[in-house]
């Protein structure tokens, strides 16, 4: 059973009439899917090309957002600004490929069993890596906010305060 939104956008839609609402998402995306698409526009170079000039991506069906002379670009500058960093990392990877690094399969961190990635706490000595799962290896760049109240050890929401505190410190006009 389809939903009523889609099925009145759809007869809107075929009727030609926009209306004064647009399509629901539902609706566009399987308008997307059935509509044979030859072309794409570059989010880089903003210029249209057809689907050929665009890499597969691995995690949808739909091609990747830059054009591929675009992302080769990106991925030489991305090279450029950190050489210490694309070198250890290659470095890593040559040795892992040699047999002179084994991989493990457990995390360091959090002991779960997953695909793990090799983490630099210093790129200068690039065969000396802590395997973390992507999970840990996110929280290793990104570490998770606490909230800043005394004696509070929830999950940063807001303006430096947990869910709790920032809606205490909201409704008495405190935080704009």
């Amino acid at each position: 059973m389809e939903c009523y939104a889609r099925q009145t956008d759809q007869n809107r839609l075929a009727e030609g009439n926009s209306g004064s609402r647009p399509p629901c998402v539902a609706t566009s995306v399987s308008l997307l899917l059935e509509h044979d698409m030859d072309t794409k526009i570059c989010t880089a170079c903003r210029q249209e090309k057809p689907l050929s000039e665009f890499h597969k991506s691995k995690a949808c069906r739909y091609p990747k957002s830059k054009c591929k002379p675009c992302q080769i670009d990106y991925h030489k500058r991305r090279r450029l600004r950190d050489p210490a960093r694309n070198k250890a990392h290659e470095t890593l990877r040559s040795a892992v490929k040699r047999g002179k690094i084994v991989k493990p399969k457990i995390c360091s961190c959090c002991r779960k069993e997953a695909l793990l990635d090799g983490h630099h706490p210093d790129y200068d000595k690039p065969l000396e890596v802590v395997w973390l799962c992507p999970m840990c290896h996110r929280h290793e760049h990104k570490p998770i906010k606490i909230c800043s109240m005394d004696n509070c050890n929830e999950k940063h929401h807001s303006k430096g305060f947990c869910n709790k505190h920032y809606q205490w410190h909201y409704w008495r006009g405190l935080i704009n």
